[in-house]
């Protein structure tokens, strides 16, 4: 597998993701120190899978999403568009995920994890490599 260090945009994010204190937060952190980029996910995608140091201690969630890890993502108009999220297999964060919202999900967008950090679409934005910007 081809890996490249994160850009310091990427990192930031990555750490902003995994930020706070809940179960497994400092194996989370831990992980995120050593994480690389692994490829994108698809063409003209954001999304990207991570590659860490096989010595990581596994985090409590062994498969799924790292539910503390989901953001809305900010169109230019304020309103969220989609999200941000990291994925999580056999106790590792695998991948970065950012997806758009159907207009079913919108409902969503007033949820518990919804008032915490936001991230603008217009950094999501592949160009070359990924950057992203934050909204407070």
């Amino acid at each position: 597998m081809l890996t490249r260090e994160l850009t310091p945009h990427e990192r930031t994010i990555l750490e902003l993701l995994t930020s706070g204190n809940y179960e497994g937060s400092e194996t989370t952190q831990a992980q995120i120190r050593t994480a690389q980029h692994a490829g994108n996910c698809s063409l003209n995608d954001p999304s990207f899978h991570i590659r860490l140091d096989e010595e990581c201690p596994l985090m409590p969630v062994t498969d799924g999403i790292l539910l503390s890890s989901d953001r809305p993502v900010l169109g230019e108009d304020g309103a969220a568009g989609g999200g941000v999220m990291l994925g999580v297999l056999d106790g590792r964060i695998d991948d970065f995920v950012y997806y758009r919202y159907n207009e079913a999900d919108r409902r969503r967008e007033a949820g518990p994890n919804r008032s915490r950090s936001r991230i603008a679409a217009s950094s999501i934005v592949r160009s070359g490599t990924c950057g992203y910007r934050f909204c407070g």
